[in-house]
């Protein structure tokens, strides 16, 4: 016999033993493979109780001195059905009032606001990442390849440099280029552009020694221009030039807070004489002569995003 009704094997045997000792007709036969097969589908498709489809399963294996109970349930059967068909309506209506709530204006927003937490929440955990191992964003930077690295490729600390280095390094340098040809440093153009010609012939000592020392200066040029702004920055102290030129100069985002952890807890953190401080790019050690193995590519690329930041200062 087809199983047009999707019934398991045991109900159809129950079933028709039912019919054998009740005498139901062919359509009533219909009737109760119909109705049950719908609560199998409701079932499956809105997670309803099972407690009906097992009873009636039962109800239909249980044989000769259960005969009277059987003929109870098939009286039933009507009513089951038409419980069945309230309720598929019920969940159109429901289905109805889901999708309006889908296609309105409030839904899109709220889709809206859960990407941006979805972003906002990527975003701290790259920027987490990265500050771990000295490294911060500008915008001149391929975020959504950065991002790509730190979350999926779940890259640490040497894979993330050499992906930097790789990035100001490859094709003759060509990155370095578009990113440099943007700034506007007047008068400073000069000396960095020296800077990077050390970069590019791998003299990295040279390269940071040049770069390093503009950053505080451009800063201070730019606490100057505002110093109505800037009246409370102590200008003898480079981290505050610094710090305050990027926490004002900037806007307020994740991004620049990241820089700004870098600049004060990295680059210009305080520190002793003889004291040897954890990170190699230390602005202090490096410039007055501490620091000895500083002069790597990564520590020249690091140069480079604090005055690509700069050069984004409004």
């Amino acid at each position: 016999m087809k199983n047009k009704y999707s019934l398991d094997k045991s109900t159809i045997e129950a079933i028709e033993r039912a019919k054998k000792q009740l005498f139901l007709s062919k359509p009533a036969i219909d009737a109760i493979k119909k109705s049950t097969s719908q609560l199998h589908n409701i079932q499956k498709s809105f997670l309803i109780s099972t407690k009906y489809i097992n009873s009636l399963n039962q109800a239909f294996k249980i044989t000769g001195q259960y005969v009277e109970t059987i003929r109870g349930v098939g009286k039933s059967i009507s009513a089951i059905a038409g419980i069945n068909q309230q309720t598929i309506e019920q969940f159109s209506n429901v289905f109805s009032s889901v999708k309006a709530l889908i296609d309105s204006d409030i839904f899109k927003q709220f889709a809206k606001m859960a990407n941006k937490i979805k972003d906002q929440q990527e975003r701290e955990e790259v920027l987490n990442a990265l500050i771990l191992y000295s490294w911060f964003i500008t915008p001149s930077l391929p975020v959504e390849e950065i991002n790509e690295l730190v979350i999926k490729q779940k890259a640490k600390g040497r894979a993330i440099s050499n992906y930097m280095v790789k990035l100001f390094n490859d094709d003759n340098f060509a990155f370095t280029d578009k990113v440099t040809s943007r700034w506007s440093f007047k008068y400073r153009m000069r000396i960095i552009d020296e800077g990077i010609d050390a970069f590019r012939q791998g003299n990295n000592y040279a390269a940071i020694c040049t770069l390093l020392p503009q950053v505080e200066g451009i800063a201070l040029d730019y606490v100057n221009r505002n110093n109505g702004v800037f009246a409370h920055v102590d200008k003898k102290s480079p981290k505050s030039v610094v710090s305050n030129a990027f926490n004002e100069g900037l806007d307020k985002t994740i991004e620049t807070q990241a820089l700004l952890k870098f600049i004060e807890n990295i680059a210009y953190v305080k520190a002793l004489p003889g004291i040897k401080p954890k990170r190699s790019f230390h602005r202090h050690k490096i410039l007055h002569g501490e620091g000895k193995n500083y002069g790597n590519k990564p520590n020249v690329v690091r140069c480079l995003l604090l005055l690509d930041a700069l050069s984004w200062l409004a």
